[in-house]
């Protein structure tokens, strides 16, 4: 079939899922792409298991034809599971890094504008995952050399656990609704905030691209800076 030659088992469950869901065809060419799902209506939907940005000149070239949702497994949650090289099954631990709804905005650099600007809707699925890891007797490298530092193992694929929630986002206010549930948990004031109450969700590096992404597309607003902390607060969403 095409475009299934390198094709994760997570990627064909949630093709498969989407594609009964919606009696749509898989594998279909529109204009120069080849579309993971088509339609009976004429809509496409795209799942992306790996980085949302990829998907941005496919976004912008057919949603003038087109609707588009794009869907999109999240994982809050994931277990290691560790094999010998003969396939034995040695370890499965639950990793401590867990996500959270507001994890996600690491996920939108790039495509964020698209949505904002309805030339596509983002279905996120939080999900439970498992990855496979190989343990070799000697450090390895990557297949596509990316590692700095060589371990004693590679992975061989993810598999879906469990589908946690599913959360639909076409409107500013969609975005905003993650902000405002977040602070209304850990207690931050959504009217007068900094980078700094949010460092516990981000790394130091994403942290202040983050803040960035939303204040650009209008989902924080900035407000003052007061010693030498830019403060700001969420925007309206009526």
């Amino acid at each position: 079939m095409i475009n299934t030659y390198n094709e994760t088992d997570l990627h064909k469950f949630f093709k498969e899922k989407y594609a009964t869901e919606n009696q749509g065809f898989t594998e279909v060419k529109v204009k120069n792409y080849i579309c993971d799902i088509f339609t009976e209506d004429s809509s496409i939907i795209e799942i992306q298991t790996g980085s949302l940005y990829k998907l941005v000149p496919k976004v912008q070239d057919l949603s003038p034809d087109y609707k588009i949702k794009i869907v999109f497994p999240f994982p809050f949650e994931k277990y290691i599971e560790n094999y010998s090289e003969t396939g034995e099954l040695l370890s499965c631990k639950r990793s401590p890094k867990k996500n959270r709804w507001i994890n996600i905005f690491t996920e939108l650099f790039g495509i964020l504008p698209l949505i904002l600007e309805k030339k596509a809707i983002l279905e996120i699925v939080a999900i439970s995952i498992s990855e496979k890891r190989i343990k070799t007797e000697n450090p390895v490298q990557t297949k596509n050399k990316s590692r700095r530092f060589l371990k004693n193992w590679y992975k061989t694929g993810k598999s879906l656990n469990q589908i946690i929630e599913t959360k639909c986002f076409s409107e500013k206010t969609d975005f905003i609704q993650i902000l405002k549930e977040e602070f209304s948990t850990n207690k931050i004031d959504m009217n007068n905030f900094t980078a700094t109450d949010l460092k516990k969700y981000f790394t130091k590096r994403k942290l202040y691209l983050v803040i960035s992404l939303l204040n650009k597309n209008g989902i924080i607003e900035f407000t003052k800076t007061e010693k030498n902390k830019r403060y700001y607060k969420l925007c309206e969403t009526n």
